[in-house]
């Protein structure tokens, strides 16, 4: 079977989950908080209505695994 996205975006839409009681509370996660408000599908379409303020998107942020950089230091990255 495969996919139309372009057609038929609705058939491509994966639910997601944002676990944001791992992410920091810190102003290098704020917009990626702020747009996790709501978004419970990865698409291709754009905010979800009731979406984080601003967003336009599923949001993403950068993170690493390297303590010395305080600001997008995660945990969970090995």
């Amino acid at each position: 079977m495969v996919l139309e996205c372009h057609t038929a975006p609705d058939d491509c839409k994966i639910p997601i989950r944002h676990r944001l009681e791992t992410t920091p509370n810190t102003a290098h996660y704020s917009e990626y908080r702020s747009w996790a408000v709501g978004d419970t599908l990865l698409d291709w379409n754009g905010a979800e209505p009731g979406q984080g303020s601003g967003a336009a998107g599923s949001p993403a942020v950068w993170t690493t695994n390297d303590q010395s950089n305080t600001a997008a230091y995660h945990q969970l990255n090995k």
